[in-house]
């Protein structure tokens, strides 16, 4: 092999260990769904891009061939080998997790307004991907609660999945539903915080799960109740320096000052 060659193999095999290692964590599909989108997997399909154009271009200017046997074959088998070490390095659900919650904030971008119900709600409960984020966003949560892993990112990555799982039931209409999960994460986050007192990253989780049961509220008129939980996580937030999650729960707060005169 040439150094051409192998200038032309690591270009390739970089370019796929970019895509292949955000494909084992997100699936295929929801790269496309990610929004920003994913700048390692787009990083990668650059590099392979640039790499075939100019591989072509020496191709038909100096017959230079890029591909042979045996580079082909490293370049596939070291792809393969990367894409099932991340898969087998992943928590347990966490591969579930990462595509259902892409989904869900991908239908979010064009749907969800904050405080109000969702018009095609009950579209989305019966589309099919939709039902099968729910399937897999409860498989994730099985496999956090079982797995032997009792660390504060597990214990949390189970918490998230509940208050994913009621954001996802709450743009469906179905608020019952999407009350019990926060709720359930609300009380687990109860237990962690116990066991972790202080730990910045359990009370933004928090901060999040108390503002998405007052949103809940709002959405269904229930502006007393709403009212109380937004204040209840602007105070988390400001203790957190969180100036984005102050300034929109400020927002929702006004909206509903202002529609009350």
């Amino acid at each position: 092999m040439t150094a051409g060659h192998y200038i032309f193999c690591t270009a390739i095999l970089v370019g796929n260990i970019l895509i292949v290692t955000q494909w084992a964590k997100y699936g295929m599909l929801e790269l496309a769904l990610q929004r920003p989108m994913n700048r390692r997997a787009l990083t990668g399909v650059v590099i392979g891009m640039v790499a075939i154009f100019l591989g072509g271009i020496a191709h038909k200017k100096t017959g230079f061939d890029p591909w042979n046997r045996y580079s082909a074959a490293v370049v596939i088998g070291l792809t393969v080998l990367v894409y099932i070490i991340v898969k087998w390095r992943m928590p347990a659900g966490q591969f579930e997790f990462n595509k259902a919650a892409t989904r869900i904030r991908f239908w979010a971008l064009s749907n969800y307004t904050p405080g109000e119900a969702m018009a095609g709600g009950d579209m989305l409960r019966e589309f099919g991907p939709a039902r099968n984020a729910v399937r897999l966003m409860r498989r994730a949560i099985e496999l956090q609660e079982q797995s032997p892993d009792s660390s504060l990112q597990v214990r949390l990555n189970e918490v998230v999945g509940h208050e994913e799982l009621g954001f996802l039931y709450r743009m469906m209409n179905m608020w019952d539903e999407a009350e019990t999960e926060v709720r359930t994460s609300i009380r687990l986050l109860q237990t962690l915080g116990s066991w972790y007192p202080g730990n910045r990253e359990v009370l933004r989780t928090m901060s999040l799960a108390v503002f998405r049961l007052a949103e809940f509220n709002h959405a269904r008129g229930r502006t007393e109740e709403a009212v109380e939980g937004y204040r209840a996580s602007l105070e988390m937030d400001q203790s957190l320096g969180d100036r984005s999650g102050v300034e929109i729960a400020e927002r929702l707060i006004r909206r509903i000052e202002q529609a009350d005169t």
